[in-house]
């Protein structure tokens, strides 16, 4: 994501070009007082038309969306009864640049440490930490490598981890990254994670960062240097392979069909209409091999 970009996502999750703060809803709706350190506990959809982002997401999975103060610069999308995420509308700096992007937030103990550690690392600040009403203390970074990240301390307390998985939400986040060993070290020194490897049955071994005996995030090698390093998020479905001739009819697009090489062929990249990429995935594995998440 080229930096003005980024420099404009930053300013809408803040709202900082409007005269007050756009209201989101907290990580979880009731307030548990735990903070998970190390889990992806919210996703935001940061695009220029969020019209388009409605339409397809609504009909590829039946997330509903509500705004909760009539301002349409950010909208709840609500799955099944249940809050999963948002989309916030921003402009583009230059039209000549694809501005579109989720960003997965991560729980963290200290927002400003963490934020100095990022520093020291060789990341860039984007936002520095900032109360925001209802979501908690966070702050927008790049990691070294320069894949965009949210970090936040909730204010109520972080979704419980015994909540059930369904399909159509949020499964699992994994980082694409040009330089594995250095990716894992900076997380391992910003969350405390532990890493497992895993073998997959490809050449690239995968790497799963693990915190407090719970699996929280993955991270694969990034082959295509043109590529920028991101954390890519995953909705669960039952069959990815089914759902990608509509992922073309919504005017999305297949960025990696189903393999069978690749985790049982159980998982699909697409891309929304207004640019933004995710994964898709079938969870639990039915056959032996592949990583699951």
């Amino acid at each position: 994501m080229p930096r003005p970009a980024i420099l404009t996502l930053s300013l809408a999750l803040l709202g900082a070009c409007a005269s007050k703060t756009p209201i989101v809803p907290p990580v979880s709706p009731e307030e548990t007082g735990v903070h998970h350190i190390g889990k992806f506990v919210w996703y935001d959809l940061i695009t220029d038309d969020v019209a388009a982002a409605r339409q397809f997401y609504g009909a590829l999975f039946g997330w509903e969306f509500r705004d909760d103060d009539g301002d349409e610069r950010y909208i709840t999308i609500v799955h099944r009864g249940r809050q999963i995420g948002g989309i916030a509308h921003v402009e583009p700096v230059e039209q000549q640049h694809d501005i579109s992007q989720w960003v997965s937030w991560l729980s963290v103990p200290d927002v400003g440490a963490a934020v100095e550690l990022v520093q020291q690392a060789g990341g860039e600040v984007h936002r520095e930490p900032k109360d925001l009403p209802n979501r908690g203390r966070f702050a927008l970074v790049s990691d070294p490598q320069g894949a965009l990240v949210a970090l936040l301390r909730s204010t109520g307390g972080d979704p419980p981890d015994a909540r059930e998985v369904i399909e159509g939400a949020w499964l699992w986040t994994e980082l694409w990254t040009h330089d594995v060993e250095s990716a894992v070290a900076f997380y391992r020194d910003l969350a405390g994670y532990e890493r497992e490897i895993t073998d997959t049955g490809l050449q690239q071994p995968y790497h799963v960062l693990m915190r407090d005996d719970r699996a929280r995030g993955g991270v694969a090698r990034l082959s295509r240097e043109e590529v920028r390093p991101n954390w890519l998020p995953y909705i669960l479905v039952d069959r990815p392979g089914d759902l990608l001739p509509r992922v073309d009819a919504l005017g999305g697009r297949v960025v990696f069909a189903p393999d069978s090489d690749v985790r049982s062929g159980t998982v699909a990249v697409i891309q929304d209409p207004t640019g933004a990429v995710l994964a898709i995935q079938k969870w639990p594995l039915e056959e032996e091999g592949g990583t699951g998440r």
